[in-house]
This record gives structure tokens, C-alpha cells and sequence, in this order.
């Protein structure tokens, strides 16, 4: 049966666009569909581990990334008032970097532009989704400016977000946790060079990561506590915000001598336990949002995409059904892995706080665990 296209994609953003140029190279006909007219400005910055630096290479947007990025080549995890910490250097998993911190919106801007020159993907903006009928063919009824119409696919995936409209249309369920925390994000003006290392330290209520930037004195400060503690934090005057991150990070990175202006975001844990239903796909945070302590959301996602399209681009050629087979094999272990950790930190009686402290000198005295876990958090290794 002849429908509009091949593939609809809900959700312009950086899932659903890297997944509409990782098929750039079939000729499947493809819809990207977004609610707004314009993307907004995301004012975050990105952990990429190893895996998503080939797959951004993949899909041919590192040339235009690679000037804003700044490598990791080393990774410091510590626990404030504890002795003992985890420390992991590039080289002894054999790779030439851990992975790469870059502005969310230089990715954002790459996508877009290369987008803009793929004559297979037709971008529809702004169009809201308002009612999804599933089957053998997929309708899709947007809202244009110009009124409504109905599109049909042989694969719909929703890209959307946490708050997935395909979700709520199909009423989808999921398993949601609200952690009642935020991640106040912005960036930091060090004294001394960051040397390329990434830090990420827990605290009495939360963690604070410092993330190299390409400024050799700037870092990336993303510091995840209870609502209560960011709300206290984003009402301190500029210098005793300064002071108050120097008290709870510590000097690793000599003085913190200034502060830029701060966003915040709230946390939440949302998992869709099927993400295949018919011929309708989840990915990305309308999949699985996670928790950033482990910062694996978009990695994860990444991981499903390069996954999906090779999948896609085979069925295609294969001129078979194109959901036929479908397996995205993120491990359920990788998915909840930053909600337990972040519970783990923060459970503050003592014998918690000293095997946190024991698992972490353990670790990091036996080389083949250090490494098995290095390789898990650059992408080389799946449980």
C-alpha cells in the first residue's frame, strides 16, 4: 500500500534529527514533525562518551562540532568527607580520548544545517500531533498554521521527549518517578588549566560534575541536590555561590575565581518498559529518561539510533516490513543504573557511607573492574 512516507519522525530535537540524518545514505522518504516553529536555545552542555563521538563521526556532523569541543582524557569520581576515589586516564583502555564536552546547541546548530541539505527528509514546522491511528499504516492527523491534515507511514517514531505527546495519545504507560530534584547548570572560570579531566564528585545531596571546555580555564558545572538545596543556591549573591561550590567541590580544580549565570532543570525518571508497539517506536527521553548523575541519556539514546537505523536501512533493502525485528538492546541494568546510583548517594547512614567509600578504593585498586567500568561509561561495554 503507498503511504507519504516511509518513516515519521515526531520531534525535531537532537534525537530525532540525529536519527533522521542517520539514514541520509537509504532512500527512505522521512517526515520530521515538530510543534514549534524554531528549536529553542538549549542552554546545556553534553557528556559524549566514546561511542557517540563515532557515531556523531558517523553521521558526518563531527567536522562542524569538533572546533567547540573540548576532550576528556581523564575521569576523577570522589565522595565529599571520604577517603578513597576512582580515577581512569584515556590510555588505559587503549583510546585516544573518554569522550568529548560540547554546548548542546553546537550539535543542535550541525543537525539543523546538514538537515537543511537532505532532500529525502522533509522537515513539517510548525505541526502538532493531534491524533495517531495505529495499524499496518500509521496515520498521523497534525495541526498546521494553514489547518489540519492527516499523514500516513509504514513507521512512526516518537522523538518528543519526556513529555511525549505520542505517549499521552496512545496512553502509553510508563513507570515515573519525580526525584524532587533539579541540576543547576552553568559554567565556571577556573584559576589554573583544567588539564582535560572531568570530575564528578558526590555530595551530602547530590553530585557536582566539572566538565573540561575548549577555554582551558572554563569548565562545564552541573551540580544535581534536592529542590530545596538549587532553590537555596539560585537565591545566594554571585560571590557566595562562588564560595559556596568551592566548599562542596574542594580545590581539584585550584580556585574557582567567577561564575556564569545559572539554568536549572528538573529531574524525573521515566521508562516505557515496551518501546515497539505495532508499527510505532519510542526512543530518547520519550523511551527512557534518565537521571544526568551517570550522564548516559543522550548516549543512550545515540546507542538506539545508529541500533535503528541499520536496522531500518536493512529491512528497507530487504523490502520487508520495516518494524520486522526491531531490537534496541540498551540493558535494563544501563537504563536504572543513574537511578540507584543517585539513591545510593544519598542514603547517608554510616555503613552505607563506608562501603560507598570501600567500593570506590576497590575499584580503583583492581585495574580489570576500573576498566570494565570505564568501558561501560564510554560506551564499550554493555552488561
Amino acid at each position: 500500500m503507498t503511504t507519504d512516507y516511509d518513516v515519521i519522525i515526531v520531534g525535531s530535537g537532537l534525537v530525532g534529527s540525529s536519527l533522521a540524518l542517520s539514514l541520509q545514505d537509504s532512500k527512505l522518504k522521512i517526515a520530521l514533525i515538530d510543534a514549534l516553529e524554531l528549536t529553542p536555545v538549549i542552554q546545556r552542555f553534553l557528556a559524549l562518551n566514546y561511542s557517540s563521538y563515532c557515531f556523531l563521526q558517523t553521521i558526518g556532523i563531527w567536522s562542524l562540532v569538533e572546533p567547540h569541543s573540548a576532550p576528556i582524557n581523564a575521569l576523577h569520581v570522589s565522595q565529599r568527607g571520604r577517603f578513597g576515589s576512582v580515577y581512569c586516564h584515556a590510555n588505559d583502555l587503549q583510546l585516544p580520548v573518554l569522550g568529548y564536552v560540547i554546548p548542546a546547541q553546537t550539535i543542535n546548530n550541525a543537525l539543523t544545517q546538514l538537515l537543511s541539505l537532505n532532500a529525502q527528509c522533509q522537515v513539517i514546522r510548525p505541526a502538532k500531533v493531534i491524533a495517531v491511528q495505529p495499524g499496518k499504516i500509521v496515520y498521523v492527523s497534525i495541526m498546521t498554521p494553514s489547518g489540519s491534515k492527516t499523514l500516513s507511514t509504514k513507521l512512526l517514531v516518537a522523538a518528543d521527549g519526556s513529555n511525549s505527546s505520542i505517549r499521552t495519545l496512545l496512553n502509553i504507560p510508563t513507570r515515573t518517578v519525580i526525584y524532587q530534584q533539579k541540576a543547576l547548570v552553568t559554567t565556571t572560570q577556573l584559576k589554573q588549566e583544567h588539564n582535560n579531566l572531568a570530575y564528578e564528585r558526590f555530595v551530602a545531596d547530590g553530585a557536582i560534575a566539572m566538565l573540561p571546555l575548549v577555554d582551558k580555564q572554563q569548565c562545564a558545572t552541573i551540580w544535581t541536590a534536592s529542590d530545596t538545596k538549587i532553590n537555596h543556591l539560585l537565591q545566594l549573591g554571585h560571590a557566595s555561590l562562588v564560595t559556596q561550590l568551592t566548599t562542596e567541590f574542594g580545590y581539584r580544580l585550584g580556585k574557582i575565581v567567577d561564575i556564569a549565570p545559572c539554568h536549572q532543570f528538573p529531574l524525573s525518571f521515566i521508562y516505557v518498559k515496551q518501546a515497539l508497539h505495532g508499527n510505532i517506536i519510542f526512543i530518547g527521553n520519550a523511551a527512557h529518561t534518565v537521571h544526568p548523575i551517570a550522564a548516559q541519556g543522550l548516549n543512550l539514546a545515540w546507542h538506539e539510533i545508529y541500533q535503528l537505523s541499520q536496522q531500518l536501512k536493512e529491512n528497507f533493502a530487504l523490502q520487508q516490513d520495516l518494524s520486522d525485528s526491531i531490537n534496541l538492546s540498551v540493558s535494563p541494568i544501563k537504563l536504572h543504573f543513574g537511578h540507584y546510583l543517585q539513591k545510593l548517594f544519598n542514603t547517608q547512614p554510616a555503613i552505607w557511607q563506608n562501603m560507598r567509600q570501600l567500593a570506590m578504593i576497590g575499584i580503583d585498586l583492581c585495574p580489570p573492574v576500573k576498566n570494565y567500568w570505564a568501558r561501560y561509561f564510554t560506551g564499550q561495554q554493555d552488561f
